[in-house]
């Protein structure tokens, strides 16, 4: 009789507390914020962004983590398409002004555009041509112009300072694509590189392990960064154009 009296008094026990975790636990639960992980559409973007988007639009992965292009019918050759964040928080390329918040169209704060562009440059890396000192740390990314001048005369200064950094090889006019893909394919696309940027014609030898230029990837992290060159990316996420890269590479020796 005793026993059967303490079984009831560990059954009740347990039920007790199996109870009170009920009570407890499923209104934290029920109110638990979901979240979706599915990928942006069309429509959606249409009603948050209040634009009638034309027909015959497409919303596509990019190579940059979380970041989906809008493809215009007019987004042919070099003209850029406009991108937006998976949780619909910022949008870059809308009238060529740069990233900024969804719902106010206002620039993102330094600190919201430094992790955008650490995506890029996560992105970027695995297909950037290493320049500069072998065995030294990289300095930043840089996005440079075949045909671009001002790219020109900043990586022979970059050369004389023995700066290390990486390329994304683009082109500024697709005339010049042929010479981009020569280059990328290149048996040492850092040598090719070295010798189209100084000036120089020559033809490189193709590597065995010919890899397709990357070309929309190239293209779409150049616009998401406002297009042209040259461009920086530096390990804290900053993005400095032109003429303030030498000055941002100074001031950080």
């Amino acid at each position: 009789m005793k026993m059967n009296t303490m079984l009831d008094v560990k059954r009740y026990s347990i039920f007790i507390v199996a109870a009170s975790l009920y009570v407890l636990v499923l209104p934290a639960l029920l109110s638990y914020p979901v979240t979706s992980v599915a990928a942006p559409t069309v429509r959606e973007f249409s009603r948050l962004a209040h634009l009638d988007v034309p027909n015959g639009t497409r919303l596509e992965e990019t190579i940059v983590p979380d970041i989906y292009a809008f493809r215009f019918r007019s987004n042919v050759h070099h003209k850029c398409a406009q991108y937006l964040s998976g949780d619909y928080q910022f949008i870059a390329n809308q009238g060529g002004k740069g990233w900024r918040y969804l719902k106010t169209r206002s620039p993102v704060s330094q600190a919201d555009a430094a992790t955008i562009g650490k995506r890029i440059a996560s992105a970027a890396r695995p297909l950037t041509i290493k320049m500069g000192p072998a065995g030294k740390r990289d300095a930043f990314i840089l996005i440079s112009g075949v045909d671009c001048g001002f790219c020109r005369n900043l990586e022979r200064q970059l050369h004389q300072e023995d700066i290390a950094y990486r390329v994304v090889p683009v082109m500024l006019s697709d005339e010049n694509r042929d010479l981009v893909e020569a280059v990328w394919s290149a048996v040492d696309p850092s040598v090719a590189w070295s010798t189209i940027m100084s000036g120089k014609e020559a033809n490189f030898p193709k590597s065995m392990e010919h890899r397709r230029y990357p070309w929309e990837a190239f293209h779409d992290m150049n616009c998401m960064m406002g297009g042209g060159a040259p461009i920086a990316i530096f390990p804290n996420g900053d993005m400095v154009f032109g003429k303030g890269i030498l000055p941002r590479i100074a001031h950080q020796r």
